[in-house]
């Protein structure tokens, strides 16, 4: 970790100031948003509301820059430059934190988080950086790996997160393997875990707007639907898929289990999805 003056508090934090712009007011031309999403939500199995949504606002060149749900703004974007993005995170339950998403090209090299911790009867005021997500890439700049730095809780601590040996076949990944630490609420045991994840495809021209195809599926329980809203913005934490999945396997020491996907079309585009095994159905609004 990486520890900053109250001084560099104030730089840090500037773009906090701009979190509390209206987007709705700074919509561009129809023609550009024409296709974009526009607004994607989740029903349960019945068709019945599940108050999970999320409304997309753009820039006048079709940048995402802004992420809301039905109160408060999720994420907000920058473009600093072609190798940085300036990111406002604002997750359930979590205070608002200002974060840098570097790039080679469309590449996510990592993504980073500034927490601002102040406790004015110890006398600290401070900022601490967090390496969220970091991509290895070997000396032929293929993928190598990619470290979750920061876990998640699952009735159990989930932590060291990596993937690797990832295989692509036609421009879809076909195969990685992943592994993990795996902590009790109570510190103790301590386990490591690995699995192998296996996709085949569908015919379905993958176009980066379904949500839960940016993969590791491991890193979306930490980062939510961060990953997806950086694809829409042309930046991604592996290379986009081809195809959309038909199916996904996972495999470790004690088990084997199988994901179905099942997708909804009109005029060509996904409009609803779901995998089974889970109790919701994903749904996707264009503008038009």
């Amino acid at each position: 970790m990486k520890y900053f003056s109250k001084i560099k508090l104030l730089i840090v934090s500037f773009p906090l100031l701009l979190y509390s712009c209206t987007f709705e007011g700074n919509q561009p031309e129809p023609s550009v948003l024409n296709g974009k999403v526009r607004f994607i939500y989740n029903t349960d199995n019945n068709g019945n509301d599940t108050n999970s949504r999320y409304y997309l606002y753009y820039d006048a060149t079709g940048f995402l820059t802004a992420v809301k749900d039905d109160s408060i703004t999720v994420f907000a974007f920058t473009k600093l430059n072609d190798t940085t993005i300036n990111v406002i995170f604002h997750l359930p339950n979590e205070p608002i934190a200002n974060g840098i998403v570097r790039l080679n090209g469309n590449r996510v090299i990592s993504i980073g988080r500034y927490d601002h911790f102040s406790y004015p009867d110890l006398g600290i005021d401070t900022i601490i950086y967090t390496e969220l997500i970091q991509t290895v890439y070997s000396s032929a700049n293929q993928l190598d790996s990619i470290y979750n730095n920061v876990g998640y809780f699952a009735f159990e601590y989930i932590t060291n997160i990596k993937a690797f040996d990832f295989t692509f076949i036609t421009n879809n990944c076909t195969n990685y393997k992943s592994s993990w630490t795996q902590t009790s609420v109570y510190g103790w045991p301590v386990y490591q875990k690995s699995a192998e994840i296996i996709f085949t495809y569908s015919d379905l021209i993958n176009d980066y707007k379904v949500p839960n195809h940016i993969i590791p599926f491991t890193f979306q329980y930490t980062f939510g639907m961060l990953p997806y809203f950086l694809g829409l913005n042309g930046c991604f934490i592996i290379e986009p898929n081809k195809n959309l999945i038909q199916n996904y396997t996972s495999i470790n020491s004690s088990s084997s289990d199988t994901y179905d996907y099942n997708y909804s079309l009109t005029n060509g585009k996904v409009t609803s999805y779901k995998v089974s095994t889970r109790n919701s159905v994903g749904h996707i609004e264009y503008y038009e």
